[in-house]
């Protein structure tokens, strides 16, 4: 069903289930499916769809060699032989073999902060071979409906729309999560603390599988050596401003805050590259509305920051638009989001990471040498750090993703021994 339902009913959600789980019993081949994927992103590119604020970054990511790289980060060489291509694994000893299918039914529940997460976290269930009951957010609705305008448009069989249902009803309404809940055999969840732990108590059937991507903060760092580097580092700046303007900091994966060590050269000069960059990508993106109760935020987030401690100072527009908090200290306030970065000082680079925790999803960085950096990952990733990725790629994505694969995790693993009299033909 390649368009957005409405639901009022928790009636409504049985003929869906139906319908997609005839779709899976039509066993379209994997190939077939990221053909038509990839079919769909160019057409979103050719379409009035490329305006819809992230087609561009949808269209790259649905092009074939992503999506195959996608299964490949989960299933190894083992996804030659999902696509049709024969296996160059021996046979297993015994006549005994394993083979991959879907769970079945995905339930997709989305959050409200990222407008493509609906249509990426359906493909990853669709990649697996399932079908797909993905809840959309009321307000992200109208974004959402000129992709799947476009989707139907170039998918007039129904390779992809029978595996797909994409639906929309008020967050309030407990007996539709709870209907959609028992229909499903897995489910994505996305969102802040008190929206997982709604949708995890939710009737689920015993056996479903369950894969949670809760509220996460992500941060940048780089090396005295990098950013003292002016031949470098106004890249490097304008790489930070693309990851903080996309999504307004509100997704996990938006950097927050970026960590400076302490070098020779005075760290103004990498502020002030940093204000021109911002300045830039505000002319390249300039934001199209912005609520009264979100302007506040960043009102009493420059007046916090700046009454804070003496020391403190700031770069920023004259309206809200984009902020710069400057300081010391390993110390990261709240995420403020709406433009708005800490840059502070420390030391050394690896007693900032001795600090991190498992709430840090992303981290962002820029380190001249490649040892070190390997060796900070490692850190970071004992510290519960889930990404380590450059700066300026903190939002692609990719499997693993908070840790967890995200195709192969809705997929089940066939153990298949073969009978006694069929070993002895």
């Amino acid at each position: 069903m390649s368009k957005l339902t409405l639901l009022s009913d928790s009636d409504e959600i049985l003929p869906l289930a139906r319908r997609l789980r005839d779709g899976i019993a039509r066993e379209t081949p994997l190939s077939t499916l990221i053909e038509k994927l990839a079919s769909w992103g160019a057409r979103l590119l050719a379409s009035r769809t490329c305006n819809v604020p992230g087609a561009a970054y949808l269209s790259m990511w649905l092009r074939r060699e992503n999506l195959q790289r996608l299964l490949e980060a989960d299933f190894g060489c083992a996804v030659s032989g999902m696509l049709g291509v024969p296996s160059a694994f021996p046979k297993e000893p015994m006549g005994n073999s394993s083979f991959i299918k879907p769970v079945g039914i995905v339930g997709h529940w989305t959050a409200g902060n990222v407008d493509l997460q609906a249509v990426l976290s359906g493909v990853c269930g669709l990649l697996g071979g399932n079908a797909n009951l993905i809840r959309v957010p009321s307000d992200q609705r109208a974004h959402i409906e000129p992709l799947l305008a476009c989707l139907a448009e170039d998918d007039s069989e129904g390779a992809l729309s029978s595996r797909l249902a994409f639906i929309s009803f008020p967050s309030d309404r407990v007996d539709l999560h709870e209907a959609m809940a028992r229909h499903v055999d897995g489910a994505m969840i996305w969102g802040g603390d008190e929206a997982v732990r709604a949708v995890r108590a939710l009737p689920f059937p015993t056996w479903a599988r369950i894969a949670v991507f809760g509220p996460r903060y992500s941060l940048a760092l780089m090396d005295a050596l990098t950013w003292s580097n002016p031949a470098t580092r106004k890249t490097w700046c304008d790489r930070l401003a693309r990851d903080v303007w996309l999504y307004e900091q509100r997704a996990c994966s938006s950097p927050q805050a970026i960590v400076l060590e302490r070098g020779n050269e005075d760290p103004r000069e990498f502020v002030r590259d940093l204000a021109d960059s911002f300045r830039a990508q505000n002319k390249r993106v300039p934001r199209r509305l912005m609520e009264p109760a979100d302007a506040l935020t960043v009102l009493k987030a420059r007046a916090d920051w700046l009454l804070k401690a003496q020391a403190h100072t700031a770069e920023m527009s004259f309206a809200p638009d984009w902020t710069i908090l400057v300081g010391e200290g390993s110390a990261l306030p709240q995420a403020a989001q709406h433009r708005t970065l800490v840059v502070t000082i420390v030391d050394r680079l690896e007693e900032f990471v001795a600090s991190l925790d498992g709430v840090t999803q992303t981290m962002g960085v820029a380190v001249a040498d490649a040892g070190r950096e390997a060796a900070l990952a490692q850190q970071a990733a004992l510290r519960g750090v889930d990404r380590i990725v450059p700066i300026g790629q903190m939002h692609f994505f990719n499997s693993p993703w908070d840790g967890q694969m995200l195709v192969k995790g809705m997929t089940r693993t066939i153990s298949y021994a073969r009978s006694r009299h069929q070993e002895e033909a």
